[in-house]
């Protein structure tokens, strides 16, 4: 991969679109997960800040994926 690139695939070859999505509404659903899992733990432990930081950061790649998929349907 050339610097600056964002052709990872073999053939120089952008993600698609519908790996995108996959990845995107995955990652959603991970997140709904963990948050039910927090709630539901009824913020129990010593972590939980951890499993804030956790979600924070699962909820960022989830951001990163859609709007990633909604710019390459758009282009």
């Amino acid at each position: 991969m050339t610097e600056g690139s964002k052709k990872w695939f073999a053939g120089g070859r952008r993600m698609p679109p519908a790996v995108m999505v996959w990845l995107a509404a995955g990652m959603t659903l991970v997140v709904l997960g963990d948050v039910l899992l927090l709630v539901d733990s009824g913020f129990a432990g010593g972590k939980t800040w951890l499993r804030v930081a956790s979600i924070a950061a699962e909820g960022l790649l989830a951001s990163y994926f859609w709007a990633s998929f909604v710019h390459r349907r758009r282009v």
